[in-house]
């Protein structure tokens, strides 16, 4: 079973790209470097709470999706 650090970099990604969006264009819609998307999607950082809910809004995604707490993204 994956842990949910390994769902939630998963999700990012998945979500992200089904929205047509490069880290980058993610990145400018958050007001934050490219670096740190692809830290969040390759496991070595998490964002904090606010980021987190900004992130979800940006994706148009649901924050328990993302964090693997149901399986559908809204």
């Amino acid at each position: 079973m994956q842990n949910r650090k390994e769902i939630f970099s998963k999700r990012i990604k998945q979500v992200r790209e089904q929205a047509g969006l490069s880290q980058d264009d993610l990145a400018q819609k958050l007001n934050i470097t490219r670096g740190t998307i692809g830290h969040w999607e390759n496991q070595r950082r998490e964002p904090d709470i606010q980021m987190l809910c900004d992130l979800a809004d940006a994706l148009g995604a649901d924050v328990d999706f993302l964090l693997g707490r149901k399986d559908s993204p809204t």
